[in-house]
């Protein structure tokens, strides 16, 4: 009598929230990675792991270690995926993906690169993910809306393509955000030109209204003033 094969129960669905990596999992020695996996969907077979690479100085020895570590045990394929605001900046991105491709692949690891121009890292996946990719990110990689208001990056690919997402940390620790939409990164950039506006009007108004010393006490303040919240808004974005 034939009887047909077992089937494997499908894993239950892990909540959105970093958890850490267990034995037979990505994670490596050279870095601490977490894992979210969204609560709507099921894990699927990972075939191919897509790297985010940010156009900024890492240790890229150290980082090709981790890329092939984690795709070597599973005999993964690698995308690395850059990203580039304008063409100016497209050359060097590109260089960065060659280094770190050409370090990482060997005869078990295949790695290809991929550089979008002008897009944001959700719009750049969009257009390659495959249902048996698992993303890889950084934990410094952040979005900011409207200048402050920062959310890591996993976070957003996890809600917005429904997908489980590796974390990879301590590459880029001076990481700067990136903006939600171009409406958000013109209003972090015009702030400090409205803070300078705006402080002019008021030495203005007080080299007119005053005389002597108080007029050099208020203006001496009013640039103290002007510089600390410029200074506290280039921290704040950064």
């Amino acid at each position: 009598m034939n009887h047909a094969p077992p089937v494997a129960a499908r894993p239950a669905p892990a909540q959105l929230r970093p958890a850490s990596l267990d034995s037979t999992s990505l994670a490596t020695p050279q870095a601490a990675a977490t894992l979210l996996s969204p609560t709507s969907r099921f894990a699927p077979t990972v075939r191919r792991l897509v790297i985010l690479i940010p156009d900024a100085d890492t240790d890229e020895s150290l980082l090709a270690r981790q890329i092939w570590s984690m795709a070597s045990r599973r005999e993964l394929s690698v995308l690395l995926l850059g990203l580039s605001r304008n063409a100016g900046s497209g050359p060097r991105a590109r260089r960065r993906l060659a280094t770190l491709a050409a370090l990482a692949r060997d005869k078990t690891v295949h790695v290809e690169i991929k550089l979008e121009i002008g897009a944001d890292w959700l719009q750049a996946l969009r257009s390659i993910h495959r249902y048996s990719d698992l993303i890889v990110c950084h934990a410094e990689q952040h979005l900011a809306q409207w200048g402050m208001r920062r959310k890591p990056l996993s976070h957003w690919i996890a809600r917005e393509l429904n997908e489980s997402v590796c974390v990879l940390t301590d590459f880029y620790p001076h990481l700067p955000p990136d903006h939600v939409n171009p409406a958000s990164r013109l209003i972090a950039g015009a702030v400090p030109f409205l803070i300078l506006f705006g402080f002019t009007a008021l030495q203005i108004l007080i080299h007119q209204m005053t005389r002597g010393t108080a007029s050099i006490i208020l203006m001496s303040a009013s640039v103290l003033i002007e510089y600390s919240l410029i200074g506290a808004w280039h921290f704040l974005i950064n």
